[in-house]
This record gives C-alpha cells, structure tokens and sequence, in this order.
C-alpha cells in the first residue's frame, strides 16, 4: 500500500521545485532572447512559478490522517 503522508510530501516538493525553477529561469529565458521579449509573457512565468511554489509548499506541509 501507498504511504500518503510519503505521497503528499514527495508531489509537494517536487511540485515546489518545478515552481521554483519555472519562475527563475522562464523570465531569464524571456529576457536573454530579446526578439521575443515580451512583458506578459514574463509575469506570466512569474505567476505560474508562484503558483507552483505556493502549492507545493501547501501539500508538503498539509497532515494526512
């Protein structure tokens, strides 16, 4: 059987990982490219990265009973 607490925090972390790395390097990547840059697509990676970030820190931290 699944170990969900094992789950949960495995998903969260790699979850706020793929966060973290999307909103470093997809507006660094938007600006090295200058033909392409593009200010909504920069907020775009900025938010989604957030986002990612913020839910994998809320599955690693939630208790599973």
């Amino acid at each position: 059987m699944v170990n969900r607490d094992r789950f949960y925090r495995l998903v969260g972390e790699s979850t706020r990982e793929a966060g973290i790395l999307v909103l470093v390097f997809g507006p660094l990547d938007e600006l090295i490219q200058p033909a392409h840059a593009d200010l909504t697509a920069i907020v775009s990676f900025v938010l989604a990265g957030l986002l990612f970030a913020v839910m994998g820190m809320m599955l690693e931290s939630q208790e599973r009973n």
